[in-house]
């Protein structure tokens, strides 16, 4: 590792990827001794398993399709009977285009449904007897059930790691930095006693949020009592000020300056507690409660690094790291430490600021003492130093020359965000922001972002800055730079976290498909159906640390269009009915790219040692693995003109998937994210303006195809996506949608749809 810090909001991300996944040298295991010696020293991380294997190339394109009018679709009135008929200029587009999104009214939360899209689509298929099979369940199998399977699936492992083995690390580090504190104040006296008293107090406030509830009581009660239980031996005055703190976070409410010498980690005057209120699924379980306060504690407040009893703190901080006692038990504060913020790196992506990694070797070079001791950071001269350095190793963005907060957890940067940051750094300095996710698929030349990126462009940017830019700097030239720099990153670049890793799956939707492929996919139209599947898969992100609300019943469904229903039970000895031929949309490169991100998920899984049940012959990631080698199959087959078997076309109309969106089975770790009708993600933010990734009802698709001279119509489930900017903050941004998708009215109407699915409009 560097000794030096080069950046810190946010690092460069090889620097992170090396960082997070090579074990680096130890040193040599500190001890106090008679001269209250510590030798400093930096993380050790476990190396990361090897990437699985790229996906090879797809068989060559040999697809027999033909243009045909809906009435000669054999299936054609079963699916309209079910779904409701059609307008003229709807039965014109799915002529012209061979697909048709449809709007799917939201229908009331039924018993045993994980989620609203995945169960919907389980009973496009119908029954499992033969004899009860129809024309209408002609399935179609596209990749926004599968991207939207997985990202509900992710969202509820996330959440359950968070209130499991996430919350027991950072636990086992907050205990033994306290602990450890607390043995090298023992002696001290003056400055330096103070010092390691304010960090013991700093420590107190989500170390008694984390401990185990065992009484039920209320949060603040239980917390108080548990630190009245420690006696902890600290001034009075200090311990009011830590009652105080709690109160504030527990209450959450308010904005105030902190009163143990942390500041806010956004550098602004205040904190406002309400960060601290637990929501969705994390108000709903104790340890999701504790955890979401504890990490937000150590996540919204820092060391300030440009004064000296911030610096004090931070090397005192580092120094508790390093502190092992005679008496010590695995695992060390800094050894649970380095396991967090693995698992950090891998659920939420790069951190925001400076933490250990990065403030371990500045001290080493910076402090320019022989040996560190436990009075160190009493050393004014000491402080001095670092404080000099500080202003230009620990700079920030927004405020150069201004030193960041040094945090013992930083903030994580959600995957579209850090990339929406780095591609700034392509464009010209005077140059308005890309408020816009549609840059990111812009970036490997989606053909209907490349296209509407100039329209945008002149919506979020003054005229007269849009016209300069585009005459110093045209779009396709930034274009160009940008896709380049992101082709030539390496694997270990994108299968860092779970959301860089999705990348190389949206990279398959290019909208660019020839000669060989379904007529459908190779209509105009397609692409911005592929852009809203890109956007969809967007809004399902799990975000770092993000509050979810809890599904809300939606009303019952209006009249127009519903869901297929299901037979009843088949009469015995029934004869099987006549097979249904459904449809796997035949993009072999996306199905082997989901399956890599599977596989990497599973391998991530055996590394951390978590969720393994899910990795069991019936786990629920090993049945979505075999799922997506068979749906790569089958579109292999179709796309090389290659004859189905029938056992192809039932697995075609009988797999599910809402299993995908129910809570993980592992004793303790019973904790899942309530399925809705809808999600939503910010991917950026500036000068108070918010810009949101959402979804609302899944669509209907219909499909015409007439492979194997069985020209028919087939029907499935697509995201349907929106894009808006809004001054709205994260968590009242996230309840307005909500009740807008989940209950709609004319108070809280949904945003009109991005300009650039008007050619998905008949």
């Amino acid at each position: 590792m560097s000794n030096q810090i080069k950046a810190t909001r946010p690092a460069p991300w090889a620097v992170l990827c090396l960082a997070a996944f090579l074990s680096l040298a130890q040193a040599a295991p500190p001890v106090l001794g008679a001269d209250n010696s510590i030798a400093l020293k930096e993380p050790a991380f476990q190396p990361r398993p090897p990437l699985p294997p790229p996906a090879g190339p797809g068989p060559k394109p040999a697809f027999r399709d033909a243009g045909f009018p809906l009435s000669a679709a054999k299936n054609h009135r079963e699916i309209l009977a079910a779904i409701g008929p059609l307008s003229p200029a709807e039965t014109e587009f799915l002529e012209k285009n061979r697909f048709l999104l449809l709007p799917r009214p939201p229908r009331p939360a039924a018993a045993g449904v994980n989620d609203e899209m995945l169960a919907a689509f389980d009973s496009l298929g119908g029954p499992l007897a033969e004899p009860l099979r129809r024309p209408e369940h002609a399935r179609f199998i596209g990749p926004d059930v599968f991207i939207h399977a997985l990202g509900r699936y992710l969202a509820s492992r996330q959440a359950a790691a968070e209130a499991g083995p996430m919350r027991e690390l950072l636990l086992t580090v907050t205990e033994g930095l306290y602990d450890n504190a607390a043995a090298c104040r023992a002696g001290r006296a003056g400055r330096s006693a103070a010092n390691w008293e304010r960090l013991m107090a700093q420590l107190l406030v989500p170390l008694v949020i984390l401990e185990k509830n065992t009484g039920g009581q209320d949060d603040l009660k239980a917390a108080l009592a548990r630190l009245a239980a420690r006696r902890p031996p600290l001034p009075p005055g200090l311990i009011a000020r830590v009652q105080t703190e709690l109160r504030r976070v527990c209450l959450a409410q308010g904005k105030a300056s902190g009163l143990l010498g942390l500041i806010p980690a956004d550098l602004g005057p205040e904190l406002d507690y309400a960060v601290f209120r637990p929501r969705g699924h994390y108000a709903a379980d104790p340890a999701a409660r504790a955890y979401f306060r504890a990490a937000t504690w150590f996540q919204r407040l820092g060391w300030d690094a440009g004064a000296e009893a911030g610096l004090a703190d931070a090397l005192n901080f580092a120094l508790a790291l390093s502190y092992e006692p005679p008496a010590a038990t695995p695992p060390a504060p800094g050894e649970a430490l380095a396991r967090l913020m693995e698992l950090s790196d891998f659920f939420y992506g790069p951190p925001l600021a400076p933490g250990w990694a990065e403030l371990a070797p500045f001290l080493m070079k910076e402090a320019e003492v022989p040996e560190f001791t436990a009075d160190t950071a009493a050393s004014a001269a000491v402080l001095a130093r670092l404080r000099t350095a500080a202003e230009s190793a620990l700079f920030t963005k927004e405020r150069p020359g201004q030193a960041a907060p040094v945090q013992l957890l930083p903030r994580r940067l959600s995957w579209p965000r850090f990339l929406a940051e780095e591609m700034i750094s392509f464009w010209p300095g005077d140059a308005p922001p890309p408020v816009s996710a549609l840059w990111l698929p812009a970036l490997w030349r989606q053909s209907q972002a490349e296209e509407a990126i100039g329209r945008q462009l002149a919506l979020t940017a003054p005229e007269s800055a849009g016209r300069q830019l585009a005459a110093r700097l045209p779009v396709p030239a930034f274009l160009e730079e940008a896709a380049k720099s992101m082709k030539d990153r390496p694997d270990e670049y994108w299968f860092s976290s779970l959301g860089a890793a999705w990348w190389p799956v949206w990279t398959a939707l290019t909208g660019r498909q020839g000669p060989g492929h379904p007529l459908y996919m190779r209509s105009w139209a397609f692409a911005a159906k592929e852009l809203e599947t890109i956007f969809g898969g967007l809004a399902d992100l799990p975000a770092p640390l993000a509050p979810i609300a809890a599904a809300r019943p939606a009303p019952a469904a209006p009249p127009g269009r519903a869901s297929p229903a299901r037979p009843g039970p088949a009469p015995a000895d029934q004869p099987p009915a006549p097979l249904v031929k459904g449809f796997v949309e035949p993009n072999p490169d996306f199905w082997r790219r989901m399956h890599r991100l599977a596989t990497f998920l599973m391998a991530s899984f055996q590394h951390f040692n978590i969720f393994t049940e899910d990795l069991a012959e019936e786990g629920a990631l090993r049945r979505f693995l075999l799922r997506l080698e068979r749906a790569a199959d089958i579109s292999g087959k179709e796309l090389a003109g290659q004859a189905l078997t029938g056992d192809d076309y039932e697995f075609i109309r009988l797999f599910t998937l809402d299993w995908m969106a129910a809570p993980p089975e592992a004793p303790r770790t019973r904790l899942g994210v309530p399925g809705g009708a809808g999600a939503i993600s910010e991917i950026w933010s500036t000068k108070g303006a918010h810009v949101y990734e959402a979804t609302a009802a899944p669509w209907f698709i219909l499909v015409l195809v007439g492979n194997e001279n069985s020209p028919r119509l087939t029907v499935g489930l697509a995201y349907n996506h929106y894009e808006f900017i809004s001054d709205l903050p994260w968590p009242q941004a996230e309840e307005q949608w909500t009740r807008s998708v989940s209950a709609p009215n004319p108070d809280h109407p949904l945003p009109p749809k991005n300009f650039w699915y008007e050619p998905l409009r008949p």
